[in-house]
């Protein structure tokens, strides 16, 4: 009688090769995760930069439109202006048609904006409380 040899394939992984894949994916993971945060922290603060930036653009845009005082100032809570938040805090737009330096209720929000990410601060190098814009001066500082 002859003996049949089976030969079967092997198409899986033996443990040994799982287990050094399995590392070599926790080491990349490892080494790339710091670096990942990082930027993703530098793209968050860029992007509170920009829509500081719009919103500097959409009041000059607003002042000159409408030939009235347009303001920029910190509001943590999206409605009135605060000098106690940093700008971090979030920050409106409106229109101040009064000239009184501040948001009175039946004066128009062109813009709110909200808090910048966790951890993001924003500093300025000076002391103001609110920026204007007016088609007179280019800007006042109060």
């Amino acid at each position: 009688m002859a003996q049949r040899v089976v030969q079967r394939r092997c198409d899986g992984w033996t443990l040994v090769e799982l287990m050094i894949a399995l590392a070599l994916a926790a080491l990349t993971v490892s080494l790339a995760l710091p670096g990942y945060r990082d930027w993703i922290a530098t793209y968050q603060l860029a992007s509170h930069a920009e829509q500081l930036a719009g919103s500097l653009a959409l009041a000059r845009a607003e002042a000159i439109k409408r030939g009235l005082r347009v303001n920029l100032c910190r509001a943590a809570d999206g409605r009135r202006c605060t000098d106690g938040a940093g700008w971090e805090a979030g920050w409106l737009v409106y229109v101040d048609a009064d000239r009184d330096g501040r948001n009175a209720g039946d004066e128009p929000v062109l813009r709110v904006e909200g808090a910048a990410p966790a951890g993001s601060t924003c500093a300025p190098t000076g002391r103001s409380r609110t920026t204007s814009r007016s088609p007179v001066s280019a800007t006042h500082a109060c």
